[in-house]
């Protein structure tokens, strides 16, 4: 019996990234062939003479090629928790910038020249502002367990005990070390 297909979502499989320094090392092949394909494609997307030379279309298809490989890497990599919208406009943006291209390629070679310019040109900077974006990302900070926070309460609870007990056994050495323990109580826990 021959052995069973497997369809290309049961093969596919995201590589779970938990770390931002993990997710950053996932991504770092992108972000240099990213770099490279975007100044060769706005090369030939500035001038419309540079499309109209005999093998533009060739060149565009490699570039298109490599949109098309960024986009698979950065869709089999899950984003760090807080960078998931980042990550995925960075992903729609690959996809519209590989079809955008795609789109020249087709003018090109069944029209002699680009009607798309403007829309490719707004792809390629849709691509850029998405990677910049995604390399501003933040993690969520989870917040630290509030020490500070319980030492104020102490304190309060500590110096509102001392006064009451320093002034009915008229100890006022007692008292004035709760006097001047209220206020440092209140700034540990009004302070940011």
């Amino acid at each position: 019996m021959p052995a069973s297909r497997l369809s290309s979502s049961e093969v596919k499989q995201q590589l779970v990234q938990h770390t931002t320094e993990a997710y950053a090392e996932a991504l770092a092949p992108v972000w240099h062939g990213l770099a490279v394909t975007l100044a060769r494609a706005e090369e030939l997307a500035v001038t419309r003479p540079a499309l109209a030379e005999p093998g533009a279309a060739g060149r565009l298809s490699a570039l298109q090629y490599r949109l098309h490989l960024a986009a698979e890497t950065v869709a089999d990599v899950a984003p760090p928790e807080g960078t998931e919208e980042a990550h995925r406009e960075l992903a729609d943006a690959l996809a519209d910038g590989r079809d955008a291209t795609a789109r020249v390629i087709r003018e090109l070679e069944h029209e002699g020249v680009a009607t798309s310019l403007y829309e490719w040109r707004g792809a390629l900077f849709r691509i850029r502002l998405a990677r910049e974006e995604l390399r501003h990302a933040k993690e969520p900070v989870t917040k630290a367990f509030p020490w500070r926070e319980l030492q104020g309460i102490a304190l309060l609870l500590a110096a509102a005990v001392a006064l009451a007990i320093g002034t009915d056994a008229s100890a006022w050495v007692v008292v004035a070390a709760a006097v001047v323990a209220l206020p440092l109580a209140i700034s540990l826990l009004l302070r940011p």
